[in-house]
Formats: C-alpha cells, structure tokens, sequence
C-alpha cells in the first residue's frame, strides 16, 4: 500500500507561523510538513488495517503521536474524503482517541460520534446513548452507518497515550467501565473495528491488566525506534521545501545545508540500553545518531523565530544558530522558561518539591541518573500518587524535562531527566532556586515576626525603632505581603542583630521549615500564635522571656504545613488553615482541636 500526502485539508490563505512543532506534536492540521516517518507510517497504517488490534511502543521522545495523527491518521482521513467524493460513503473512518482523564469510555463514544458526523457533514445522525448499549454495539451501529448501501463500513480507532489511561484509572473496573467493555469490543471478530495502541515503552508491562480478557494482546506489535540521522535531516530540510511550495507568493525560506548537519549531530545523544559500557563500538556510534525528535522541532522551531520572524530573514544559517549558543544553550533556555512558568500553574509548594527531586536526579558532575519514584516520595514526604502526577506533567506537552523509564512493575518505576542537555542547567537553576528560597524563607520569617520586634522595642523605651517597625510591618501586611523597601530592609538587619533580639520567636526550625505564618489575640496583644511549615503552632506570652518560660505547642499530625492563622474576636479561639484543605479550631485553654472542617 503506498500513499503520499497532499494538500487536501490545508488552506493556502492560512500561512503557518512556522513548519516546526517545537515539543508539541504534529497534527492532521499541519501533516504536510510532517517527514523523516513516511516508511514508517504507512508500515503501521497497512498493521492497523489488516489487524484487529495493533500494539506500538516506544520511549518517550520518539515522536509517537505525530506518526500517528499526521501520519496514519492524516491519510487514512484523506482516502475517506476521496472514497465520500467519489462513491457517496467513506467506506471507513479514523479515529484517534487521547482523553484519559475523565470517563474513558464515555469520551471514546463521543468521540466516535463527533469524527463520524464530521466525515459525513451530517449532525442530525441519533446520538447513541452509552448508558442504553455497550460499547461494541454501539460501535457496530457508527461503522454501519458509514456504507449504509452496502452493509457498512469499518472503523479504524488509535488509543493514544495509552499510559494516561493507567495514570487516570487505575482503579476502574466492572460492568460498564472501559476496563470491561474495551476487551468485548477487541474480541469480537465479527465487529468491523480495528484497533490501535499506542504507548510509552516504559508502561508496556502495565498492559498485562488487560491479559487474561484480551487474549491476543501482544500477538501484533510494532517498535517505534528515534530517528536515525538520515530522518532526522529529512525533518529539518523536507518542511521548508514544502513551505515554499505551499506558498509561492510568499518569501521563499533556504536553510544552509552545514546547518542541518551541525544540528542533527549536536541533538543526538546516547539512548541508554541495558548493555552497559561493554557494547560493541559499532552498535554505541549507532546508540549515539539516535536523536530526540522534540528537541529537533524545538531548536529548528527558536530558529525560524529568531531568524525568520524576528529578524525578517529569509535564511536559516549556521552562524545565527552558533550565535544562539547552538542546541545546548537553546534547550538550556528552554528549561528556564518553563521553571518561570511553573510557580503560575503548580504553586510554590510544588516547584519546592521539584527542586529538591531535581538534586536526586543530577549527580554533583552533571550525570543524570534514574531515582524510583517510591524513593522520591519517601525523600520529600509527599503521596506518591501525588508525586506521580507531577512528575507526569513535566514529562508531557511542552515542558519534556523528566522522562518515566524501567516501569516493568510498580516497585521500579523510576524517573530521569529527559536529556543529557538539560543536566547541567538543571544543575544550576536547582542551585540558584534553593538558595533563593532560603533566603525568601529567612526574610520572610524576619517580617513576618515584626510586630512582636515592635512590641518588645516599644518595652524597652526604644519608640523610634518600635515606630519603624510598626510602620514596616503594616506595609507588609495591607500592601507588600513580601517585600520590604531596601532601605528600610537596611535598618532591620541592624535592629535585629542587636543582643536583645536574639531570644525572640526561636521556638521553630530555621531554614525551609521554618516561620510560615503569625497572628496577634485581638483580646490581649501581648499573646501571639506562630506557625511553622511543620505542622507546629506555639503561642507565646510576650510578657515573659522566651528563654525563661517554654511557649504552649499544638501540634497537627503528619507534619503538613501550616499556612495561614487567625484569632476569634474574643480571643478564645485560634483556627489555623493548612496544606491538607483543613481548618482547625483550637481551644487555646485546652491546647487541642475543638473542631475540624
């Protein structure tokens, strides 16, 4: 079967940005300038059409889901629009399902449903509920309506990210579940649906939870390996030559040819095998043109930008990419964008966590290595489930900066750094990110005690200090919440490295368990509450000297951090908020829990 892609679905008024991807993968939408697969695609697509199940695999970074969708899927897709155009029926239809986090098989249907009205440009097709049939009936009646002259046609479905499925819904199972009716679907021989898995080679040992009810599992499977240096020039030259021709009236796009060899040679890497340092010299000069098809798109697609938009050139050149640092400074700069964009969608409690996994991940030399997820968990104190999951994130879409490896079961999953480029960077942003949070956690604890400073400097007759640090702990609260004007910032490390400073609010760990919140009794202000991120909350009389008189303790169980406290009016009761989602209410006569919510 021998295919070639065309322009079928692609407008020539819509002018692409850019015929690279980056790290995101190729679509339908821009297949035409998806190359470097072209044996490969149609090798799968001819398994997918002749089988009624497929398997492929392959490591993260192997350009998976492109070969997919603006491969066999793109063209597939094609041949059905030419079969409507021509014949009046599609004969079949393709679709590539991706959606794990909620109901899978709730989703597949409508999915199903939504590409089959697409291809028929027909809405008013009856929506087939999935709570009155299964999914193999339900299935039986789309495909029917594909050829409904000539008994029917055929589905093609690609289960992609198959790993998701496991990740979202580990624990589904019974009637009416995908776990259940999927098997049904796969072992009906007289069903004319076809179906295609697609996933990560670290997770394929996770598919024996479908052995004993899908029987022919791994009968027919396919490895998808990196692109070889040939591909993956192909991948860099190919898209350019076809932007040009898409585009005639638009400004022709060279690249020098130095350029694809300089670019193909310094993305690859060594792939790891379990061979070790003894394998032969031929085979490890192979493992090394293995090269990571996202970090290919990504340098070529900072290039274009940098070149092509931003400097209103109509050349790729060899000299602006040694100019950027080459693709070890492109992928290091990659990384620093991504880290700044993390606090905004995981919160500082995460980016911590990452941090201090980054240290287990990298040695001291730069070398990455492989740490079991069970490990990291146990290291920073957090579920791995919870772990799990954003570790997943930063495996996925546009950051690719760990990589899931060896999960031949549970016990030994493990996570690396995606690739040798960014051990170094990660080295130093590690570095640079825990030393900035120390000292934001020290400054921070320091503020944050500044009424109590005040209080104590108004005792000891010292009014203009007290004022300045009234007037400073106010602004931190109503305006600045963190930050404090550097000359004032000045006067505070004087006034606090006096001796009559030493013994107040040292009742907490230093450092990044220290100091995370305070609050003043509204009924008596010399009674202050102080909490910590673990899990302590002390209440101090500041009547008394600190080093004389222990203060009150209460505790919350496991350790979780504490983030915000607050006195009732009358003073009698102090609810503290916390990491777990809980408000507690203590009774501070009785020092315990009064109520939890």
């Amino acid at each position: 079967m021998s295919r070639t892609i065309n322009n079928l679905n692609l407008s020539k008024s819509k002018v692409p940005k850019s015929p690279y991807k980056g790290l995101e993968p190729y679509s339908k939408d821009d297949a035409l300038f998806f190359f470097g697969r072209e044996n490969k695609w149609q090798i799968v697509t001819d398994n997918l059409m002749a089988n009624k199940l497929t398997l492929i695999y392959g490591a993260s970074g192997v350009g998976k889901s492109s070969l997919l969708q603006a491969g066999v899927a793109y063209n597939l897709m094609r041949d059905a629009q030419k079969n409507l155009a021509e014949y009046g029926n599609p004969e079949f239809a393709v679709i590539v399902f991706n959606s794990w986090q909620d109901d899978p098989l709730v989703s597949l249907i409508k999915k199903v449903e939504t590409e089959i009205k697409s291809l028929l440009d027909d809405n008013t097709l009856e929506t087939l509920a999935s709570y009155s049939f299964k999914l193999d009936q339900i299935l039986e009646k789309w495909a029917e309506r594909l050829d409904q002259e000539d008994g029917g046609g055929e589905l093609f479905i690609i289960l992609d990210q198959f790993e998701e499925y496991f990740l979202y819904n580990s624990n589904e199972q019974g009637k009416g579940t995908f776990a259940a009716e999927f098997p049904d679907a796969v072992n009906r021989y007289d069903l004319p649906v076809n179906f295609l898995i697609s996933i990560r080679e670290d997770s394929l040992a996770k598919l024996d939870r479908f052995k004993v009810t899908i029987p022919n599992l791994f009968h027919n499977y396919l490895r998808v390996e990196h692109l070889d240096a040939k591909s993956a020039s192909k991948a860099i030259g190919k898209p350019i030559e076809k932007y040009n021709e898409l585009f005639p009236d638009k400004k022709q796009i060279n690249i020098e040819e130095n350029l694809i060899k300089v670019v193909v040679d310094e993305v690859s890497q060594v792939i790891q095998s379990n061979q070790g340092i003894g394998v032969l010299k031929n085979f490890r000069e192979e493992l090394e043109r293995q090269i990571e098809a996202p970090y290919l798109q990504l340098v070529m697609e900072y290039l274009w930008k940098e070149e092509i938009e931003s400097q209103d050139s109509n050349t790729l050149k060899l000299e602006t990419y040694r100019k950027k640092g080459g693709a070890k400074k492109i992928v290091s700069d990659h990384l620093n964008r991504q880290m700044q964009l993390l606090p905004k969608q995981e919160g500082e409690t995460s980016i911590l966590a990452i941090a201090r996994i980054f240290q287990y991940l990298v040695t001291p030399s730069g070398t990455r290595v492989a740490y079991p997820l069970k490990d990291l968990a146990e290291l920073i104190a957090w579920p791995k489930g919870k772990l799990r999951k954003l570790l997943e994130k930063l495996a996925s879409g546009k950051q690719r900066i760990l990589r899931a490896v060896n999960q031949s079961y549970e016990a030994s999953e493990r996570y690396e750094i995606f690739h040798d480029f960014l051990a170094q960077p990660i080295l130093e942003w590690c570095k640079q990110y825990l030393l900035d949070e120390e000292k934001s956690r020290h400054n921070l604890s320091i503020k944050q005690g500044l009424p109590a400073q005040s209080i104590h400097q108004l005792k000891l007759g010292q009014y203009e200090t007290a004022a300045l640090l009234a007037c400073q702990a106010y602004r931190f609260y109503q305006k600045e919440q963190n930050k404090v004007a550097h000359q004032i910032d000045e006067v505070l490390r004087e006034v606090l490295c006096k001796p009559y400073f030493s013994n107040v609010l040292r009742g907490h760990q230093s450092g990044l368990l220290g100091i995370s919140t305070v609050a003043f009794n509204p009924q008596n202000c010399y009674v202050l509450a102080s909490a910590d991120y673990n899990g302590i909350i002390r209440i101090w009389d500041l009547h008394r000297l600190p080093e004389a008189y222990e203060p009150r303790t209460l505790k919350i169980e496991d350790n979780i951090s504490i983030n915000t406290l607050a006195f009732s009016p009358d003073g009698k009761i102090l609810a503290s908020g916390s990491d777990d989602g809980k408000v507690r209410l203590w009774d501070i006569e009785q020092s315990e829990v009064s109520l939890q919510v």
